[in-house]
C-alpha cells in the first residue's frame, strides 16, 4: 500500500527503541512484498515512504542534508505556478531542484504557510532535525486519508489504518462500533473518525505541528472562503470553465511520458478525452470495465477504433470471476482500509494491469458533482438520510428519532443509549461545522468537496494508488476556484431537482466544452442514449426525451456483473469461518449489507471483530 507512515515521540525519553515497530508499520503499507521504501529516523522521529509497484521512492522522499529538513510525500504536489515563476527570479533557490527538493526548500522561507502555495492531492510531511519540529498536512480536499493516533508518548500517522494497527502501539485495539454504525446509515463514515477507537482521520486543508512534544492543529482553508463572488455571465462562464480544465488537464499531463485514462460511455470522462486527444494522443493508453456488451465498453470501443488510440476493454465475464474476483475483492478491502465494498473490487482488478503501461491515472471522476447542478437523488456515492441532514443542517430531531430505529433493527440486543449518544455528539460537530452555510446549495457543495470527495472517492483512490495514483481536473484546486465563479456553480442554485431548464445548461455546457476541444466526439453515443450534439439542436431534444424513457426501461440491466460477485464473496466468507456479530439481515438488498460483509472482512483479518 503505497503512502506515508511515521511516528513522533512527544516525551523526553525519545522514540521507542524496538525498530520491529518501524517493520510491521512499513509492511502494513505495502500491497507487495518488493515495493520499494526509505525510512529515516532519530530519537525523535520515525518517517517511511513506500513507493509504488513499479517506482522508486526517490520521488516521495527527500532529505535536505545541509538545512536538516527531511519531506515525505503521500500522493502528488505542485507549487503553484506564481509562487514557482517567483523562485526561479529567486538566486538563493537551486536550480534544477526536484519538486520536493523545492518543497522543502519553501518550507524554509515560509514555515507552514508553505501548504497554502501548494496544488495536487497529497499528504506531506516535513521535519525540521535541527529544530525537532515537525509538520503532518494535506491539500485543502484531503483528498488521500490521513490516519492518527495520540497517546502521552507519541503521534503515530499512516496512510492505511492496518498499518496503525500493526505497529502493535495501540494497547488492545478496539473496533469503533459508532463508527461502524455511521458508515453503514450514511453509506461511509462523515466524521473524522475511524473504525479503529483512539484513531482519526486528518480533516481536509489541516496541519498537524509538533513541537518540543506539544502537538497543536490547525486549518488553513475553507470551502466557504472561494464564496460571495459575483458569478460571471454565461459566456464568460464556459470559456473560464474552458481554460480552467485545460490549465488542470495540463499541470497533470506533464508529469509522467505514458498516461492511463479511464474512458466509458459517460459523459465526464468524454470532456477529459476531448483535452487530451489533440495534444496526447500516442501517449495514452485508455481502459473501462463492464460486461461485454455494456456502454461503458462498446462506446469506448467505437470510439478507440474510429480516433484511432490505444484502448484496453476489461470485460466482467466468468473467467475473471473464478480467476481473479475473490483475491482482488480482498484488496480492494484491505488496502481501502476496510471502506470499500468488495462490489468494488472492478476498479482495482483493472488498475492493476494499466499500472503496467503508466502510473498515472487521468480520470473524469467528480465531474457530474460539479456540471449537475440541484438537488440530486439518492444514490450509493451520497445517501437520501445524507440529503436529508444537508437540506435541514443536521436536524437533531431528526437524526436522534432515525438513528433510535437504525441502531434497534441494526443492535436489537445492544443497549444502544451511549452509542446513540455517541452518534449524536459527532452530528453536533457536523452541524457546527456546516452551521457557516448560508444555504443548503451552500451546504451541498462543501460538503461534496469538504468530506464526500475524500471519505468516497479518496478513499477508493488510495486502494489503488499502489498501482497508479488518480488524477481528476474537477479535484483541481485551482479549477474548483474558477468555476466557484461561474454561472454555473452548484451553490447559487436551489436545493431542488433540477428543473428542465438546469438540466438544459448542464448538457450544453458539456457539449459546448467537447466541441471546442475534440469535435468529433460530441457525434459519439453515450450512455444516456443520444449524443452530446443532441443537446445543442431543437431536433437532436426529442432524441433526448425517448432516450430517457428508455434507458427508464433498462435501469435494471446489471453492466457489472454484481449479482454473481455477492455468491462468491458470501461463500469466501463462509469458507473462512468470518461471521458478522451484527445483525444485518434487515440490511439485505442494500448496498450497507454489502459494506457490512465486507467491514466484517476488515475487522476479522485485523483481529478487531467481536
Amino acid at each position: 500500500m503505497a503512502g506515508i507512515s511515521g511516528i513522533i515521540a512527544l516525551n523526553p525519553d525519545g522514540l521507542i527503541r524496538d525498530t520491529s515497530i518501524f517493520e510491521r508499520m512499513i509492511a502494513g503499507i505495502k500491497a507487495e512484498v518488493t515495493q520499494e521504501h526509505r525510512t529515516f529516523h532519530d530519537e525523535n522521529v520515525f518517517i517511511s515512504v513506500v513507493s509504488q509497484t513499479r517506482s522508486s521512492p526517490e520521488a516521495n522522499f527527500y532529505y535536505d542534508q545541509e538545512h536538516g529538513i527531511i519531506s515525505a510525500l503521500d500522493g502528488f504536489c505542485f507549487i503553484d505556478e506564481q509562487t514557482a515563476a517567483g523562485l526561479v527570479k529567486d538566486e538563493n533557490f537551486p536550480k534544477g531542484a526536484s519538486a520536493l527538493a523545492r518543497v522543502g526548500q519553501l518550507y524554509i522561507k515560509l514555515g507552514k504557510e508553505v501548504f497554502k502555495h501548494l496544488r495536487g492531492s497529497f499528504n506531506l510531511f516535513i521535519y525540521d532535525v535541527n529544530k525537532r519540529e515537525c509538520i503532518l498536512g494535506n491539500d485543502r480536499f484531503g483528498f488521500y486519508p490521513m490516519y492518527h493516533g495520540q497517546s502521552t508518548e507519541y503521534l503515530i500517522f499512516s496512510s492505511k489504518l492496518g498499518s496503525i494497527v500493526n505497529s502493535g502501539l495501540i494497547q488492545l485495539p478496539q473496533a469503533d462500533l459508532a463508527s461502524l454504525i455511521e458508515h453503514l446509515y450514511f453509506g461511509y463514515v462523515i466524521s473524522e473518525h475511524s473504525y479503529v477507537q483512539g484513531v482519526c482521520t486528518l480533516s481536509n486543508a489541516s496541519l498537524i505541528k509538533v513541537e518540543k512534544g506539544k502537538v497543536a492543529t490547525d486549518k488553513y482553508w475553507e470551502m466557504t472562503s472561494e464564496y460571495g463572488k459575483d458569478s460571471l455571465s454565461k459566456k464568460h462562464s464556459i470559456d473560464a470553465i474552458d481554460q480552467g480544465l485545460k490549465a488542470a488537464i495540463s499541470r497533470i499531463a506533464q508529469v509522467d511520458d505514458a498516461l492511463s485514462c479511464s474512458i466509458t460511455g459517460g459523459w465526464d470522462s468524454r470532456v477529459v478525452l476531448s483535452y487530451l486527444l489533440p495534444r496526447a494522443r500516442k501517449r495514452l493508453y485508455c481502459y473501462s470495465f463492464g460486461a461485454n456488451d455494456a456502454p461503458d465498453v462498446t462506446i469506448p470501443q467505437l470510439i478507440s477504433r474510429k480516433e484511432s488510440f490505444r484502448y484496453r476493454p476489461f470485460g466482467l465475464d466468468h473467467t475473471y470471476l473464478d480467476n481473479d474476483f475473490i483475491a482482488a475483492a480482498k484488496d480492494t478491502i484491505k488496502l481501502s482500509s476496510g471502506t470499500r465494498n468488495y462490489k468494488r473490487t472492478h476498479y482495482l482488478h483493472a488498475l492493476k494491469q494499466m499500472g503496467a503501461h503508466s502510473q498515472h491515472q487521468i480520470s473524469g471522476i467528480f465531474g457530474d458533482q460539479v456540471f449537475k447542478v440541484g438537488k440530486p437523488k439518492g444514490n450509493i456515492v451520497l445517501n437520501q438520510v445524507a440529503l436529508k441532514c444537508l437540506e435541514s443542517n443536521f436536524e437533531l430531531d431528526y437524526l436522534n428519532k432515525s438513528l433510535q430505529t437504525f441502531l434497534k433493527a441494526f443492535l436489537p440486543d445492544h443497549d444502544n443509549k451511549e452509542l446513540l449518544s455517541e452518534l449524536l455528539y459527532r452530528m453536533v460537530s457536523l452541524k457546527d461545522q456546516f452551521s457557516i452555510y448560508v444555504s443548503a446549495s451552500e451546504r451541498f457543495v462543501a460538503f461534496r468537496f469538504e468530506i464526500n470527495l475524500r471519505r468516497y472517492f479518496g478513499n477508493e483512490a488510495s486502494s489503488y494508488n499502489d498501482y497508479a495514483l488518480c488524477y481528476s481536473p474537477f479535484t483541481d484546486y485551482d479549477f474548483v476556484k474558477t468555476w466557484l465563479s461561474t454561472f454555473y456553480a452548484g451553490q447559487l442554485y436551489p436545493f431542488q431537482p433540477a428543473t428542465k431548464a438546469m438540466q438544459i445548461n448542464s448538457g450544453t455546457l458539456y457539449a459546448t466544452l467537447v466541441k471546442r476541444n475534440y469535435k468529433p466526439l460530441i457525434y459519439y453515443p453515450t450512455a444516456r442514449g443520444y449524443t452530446m450534439a443532441d443537446t445543442l439542436s431543437f431536433f437532436g431534444g426529442f432524441r433526448i426525451l425517448m432516450a430517457r424513457l428508455q434507458r427508464e426501461k433498462n435501469a435494471h440491466k446489471d453492466a457489472f456483473s454484481t449479482k454473481d460477485t455477492v455468491a462468491l464473496f458470501q461463500n469466501m466468507l463462509a469458507q473462512e469461518k468470518i461471521n458478522c456479530s451484527f445483525n444485518i439481515g434487515g440490511l439485505k438488498g442494500s448496498n450497507a449489507y454489502d459494506d457490512a460483509q465486507s467491514l466484517c472482512y476488515w475487522l476479522a483479518i485485523h483481529g478487531l471483530a467481536k
